[in-house]
């Protein structure tokens, strides 16, 4: 890897970033410091990366529950009954990638090609594509041997993405081993993604303590909203140092999750119904929630294994 010096775009020219961009650069960042302490969790890379495969319609979410696949965005009302019986983990458990496509379009980056690639290797039956665990498919990430060394040349990928947009730089310590350091106009835009989650976390009502309207626009509100709702399942540590959240704050957040996770029957019953103060359509809020709440089991399961 080396420093990239062309071709870099001014930040303030960078109107918004995808999930998987948002999620390395928060997962790194350390509140007023411009080094980075640049994250390992391949589990947690797995999940920003399916959730930009969605977002590219390569993939979809359902629930699988007795060989039937609910859908988030339009659910049978014969299903609320059974949706509604269960927790937050069983739901969890339950939450199923359905590729869309037996081929991903050339026009997208070689990393989402190369993931996507690996997610149907896991998923075709009889050449087809099926529908498979997410959670199955998150523990490979980590365990599995082809689509770990995708996520780790995803990493490498996201950080040169970052580079070219003139948010980080990096230099060669040793060998393989690099420092990752916040450009000026990167630790600008890093602030304003602190300052997002930190009220993405405290349901909306910290008072802002900067304000950078370049940088606001929905796209970065809802990917932040998505990157707090995984970020919940890491550790304390990954967002006090990021965001200066309290212990207390994590533990609310954490409990809502929880409690969304335990009403995702109810809240698919009005999938349209905005929610607040996420400012979410419930079905977008169910599908973030099991996301979350499915890599944390995935990592607990490797956690139990290794």
């Amino acid at each position: 890897m080396q420093v990239v010096e062309d071709n870099v775009k001014s930040a303030s020219q960078i109107k918004s970033l995808t999930c998987a961009e948002i999620g390395l650069l928060m997962s790194s960042y350390v509140f007023g410091s411009n080094a980075l302490q640049m994250t390992s969790n391949l589990i947690y890379l797995g999940t920003l990366l399916l959730f930009d495969l969605y977002e590219h319609q390569l993939i979809d979410l359902y629930f699988r529950l007795d060989d039937t696949s609910i859908s988030l965005k339009s659910t049978s009302p014969s299903m609320f009954p059974l949706l509604e019986k269960l927790n937050h983990r069983e739901l969890a458990l339950s939450l199923s990638i359905v590729p869309l496509v037996k081929k991903a379009p050339q026009s997208l980056p070689d990393v989402h090609q190369n993931v996507y690639k690996e997610l149907l290797k896991m998923s075709c039956l009889l050449n087809e594509p099926s529908p498979i665990l997410c959670h199955d498919f998150l523990v490979c990430c980590k365990t599995q041997m082809f689509l770990n060394m995708q996520m780790n040349e995803a990493r490498a990928w996201l950080i040169v993405e970052l580079a070219e947009k003139n948010l980080i730089t990096y230099e060669r310590k040793f060998l393989i081993f690099f420092d990752y350091f916040l450009t000026e106009s990167g630790q600008e835009y890093s602030t304003y993604l602190a300052d997002q989650l930190s009220q993405q976390l405290q349901g909306g009502y910290m008072k802002k303590t900067s304000d950078f309207p370049k940088f606001d626009c929905e796209t970065n509100q809802r990917n932040t909203y998505v990157v707090s709702q995984l970020l919940i399942n890491t550790q304390y540590s990954n967002l006090k140092k990021c965001a200066k959240v309290t212990n207390t704050t994590y533990d609310r957040a954490k409990q809502r999750q929880i409690a969304i996770g335990d009403q995702i029957g109810a809240l698919l019953r009005k999938p349209e119904l905005k929610l607040q103060p996420e400012n979410q359509e419930s079905w977008f809020v169910a599908m973030v929630t099991a996301m979350g709440l499915c890599m944390e089991e995935a990592m607990s399961t490797v956690a139990a294994y290794m």
